[in-house]
């Protein structure tokens, strides 16, 4: 009866380390997956703050390039006080 006590307890003990080295495997290669992800995350992020940056500044450029040609085609117009203008940019720009 001891032997037999004996040798459930050495299967249990060998159960019980083999559940906790799959379990710390496990856990260190969702930590491994989790670092990856935020990593490309971080990557991509960074890609799309760069995009808008650039288009940001080929945009500033754009405008300052056409803000003194439209101004020979569509001399400034005030408009009355207290009257909002509108601009219809199609009919301008079509």
């Amino acid at each position: 009866m001891k032997g037999k006590l004996e040798e459930l307890s050495r299967e249990l003990q060998r159960q019980n380390k083999l559940i906790q080295d799959e379990s710390k495997r496990s856990a260190v290669e969702e930590a491994s997956r989790r670092e990856e992800l935020s990593a490309k995350f971080q990557d991509a992020v960074g890609d799309i703050h760069t995009r808008l940056a650039s288009q940001s500044d080929e945009h500033s450029k754009q405008l300052s390039e056409v803000r003194p040609a439209s101004s020979l085609f569509h001399p400034p117009v005030c408009p009355p006080a207290g009257v909002v203008m509108q601009l219809d940019v199609q009919r301008w720009w079509g």
